[in-house]
């Protein structure tokens, strides 16, 4: 039997997806308490009289909800704490994710549930002393989080990031400025500060050199494959769906994903302010485009660039 989600919302008016937004139904509504994952036989109430409802026609940005934001700001704020905190404090930060995501799925704030499932399964697998590169968690991590998305139809029906998007004059002129934006900074910051990358430099593999563009390559598009996904994808939804499509929303991703790369390529203060910078700009790429391609295509020419610094002036 499927995993599905009863949610006894008030019936849908004559006006449509206007009337019902004027109503402003919040992300946790008075009903009883029924969680999120409960087996059931469809979306509907019939002892409540109310229809199947996707969660697209009751919790969009506009619908005001101080206690989803507050959960998605928790959630963003123990994230971030996981990059910054020694290992026992990282792994309360994860005990803390488990309870909000727990906390959101019961109170059925789906936003939070979206952005607390995919952080807590991330900071799991990140805590695990496997000697893997970071990249690799991050990955598994995405992977089990859309399994799971793709199982609980409210879910799945409430995953709303991932869209192509549109490519006009206006967003392809973004993209380039950014990447030559993005690979002047890199450039200018590793010959300035002359870091310390050597742990970055092992996690090359041993190719021959003919294989190396094929690695650069792959490294680039899946790296900003999952980076997007996680902080212009799942993250910056939760934020939108909570807070509206706003600059805040723009700001408080580039932040995170700034705090992200303390340890990373750029790293150090610095690299968290130059990763910041690059955050807001694919924030807005990806708002202007209403979509994923072109921020990730801006993050591929960017992480390509670093493989070449890696691998070229690291030694």
């Amino acid at each position: 039997m499927p995993w599905v989600f009863r949610a006894p919302f008030p019936p849908l008016q004559k006006g449509g997806r206007g009337d019902l937004l004027a109503s402003s139904v919040p992300f946790a509504n008075k009903s009883p308490s029924i969680p999120l994952f409960q087996r059931g036989k469809d979306l509907s109430d019939a002892s409540l009289g109310t229809p199947s409802l996707c969660v697209d026609d009751v919790a969009r940005p506009g619908v005001e909800s101080r206690r989803a934001a507050a959960l998605v700001f928790a959630t963003i704020a123990l994230w971030a704490s996981l990059n910054v905190l020694p290992r026992a404090g990282g792994l309360v930060s994860i005990v803390g994710l488990a309870g909000i995501t727990a906390m959101a799925s019961r109170l059925r704030v789906l936003p939070a549930v979206h952005l607390g499932l995919f952080c807590t399964i991330a900071g799991l697998l990140l805590a695990v002393p496997l000697g893997l590169p970071w990249l690799l968690p991050l990955l598994a991590a995405l992977g089990i989080y859309a399994f799971v998305v793709a199982r609980v139809p409210a879910l799945r029906s409430s995953s709303t990031w991932l869209r192509w998007g549109t490519s006009d004059d206006t967003v392809r002129w973004l993209v380039r400025a950014t990447v030559i934006l993005s690979a002047s900074a890199l450039l200018l910051w590793y010959e300035l500060f002359h870091p310390d990358m050597q742990d970055v430099r092992k996690m090359i593999p041993p190719v021959s050199f003919w294989l190396l563009p094929v690695v650069g390559l792959l490294f680039a598009a899946v790296n900003a494959a999952v980076e997007e996904a996680a902080f212009r994808g799942i993250m910056m939804q939760a934020l939108d769906d909570t807070i509206g499509a706003g600059a805040w929303s723009i700001f408080i991703q580039a932040a995170a994903f700034g705090i992200m790369h303390l340890h990373g390529f750029p790293r150090g203060g610095v690299g968290v302010a130059l990763a910041f910078l690059y955050g807001l700009m694919l924030g807005y790429i990806r708002r202007r485009a209403r979509g994923m391609y072109a921020p990730w295509l801006a993050h591929v020419a960017a992480d390509a660039v670093i493989f070449v610094i890696v691998l070229v002036l690291v030694r």
